[in-house]
């Protein structure tokens, strides 16, 4: 986590009375080698984004990694509602990192 320690260096440097949160959301390609093309792209950074959303619900200055399984390519509701439907059936687990955790 060396860009939390750079942004952490900024924000005094900056004297920021505030402490800097961050949360991060995060996949991994390719998916269980599944092809790489345009669509898997799009659909990471669905999952990304989710994932982000995520983080944040959880009380924000967390990273939530997904890895999703190779049964995503065929996934046909990529809405919040559908990733979550996804999550719940196994198809994207999930790790979570507390941002405020050492190194």
């Amino acid at each position: 986590m060396r860009n939390v320690g750079s942004i952490a260096s900024l924000h005094q440097v900056l004297e920021i009375p505030e402490p800097i949160s961050m949360s991060i959301g995060a996949t991994r390609l390719p998916w269980e080698s599944c092809t790489l093309d345009s669509t898997v792209w799009e659909h990471a950074i669905l999952i990304a984004d989710w994932a982000l959303y995520q983080a944040k619900e959880s009380g924000r200055n967390v990273t939530i990694f997904i890895n999703a399984s190779r049964e995503m390519a065929a996934w046909s509701d990529w809405s919040v509602e559908g990733l979550s439907s996804a999550a719940s059936e196994g198809l994207l687990l999930s790790s979570t990192l507390d941002n405020d955790s050492p190194g």
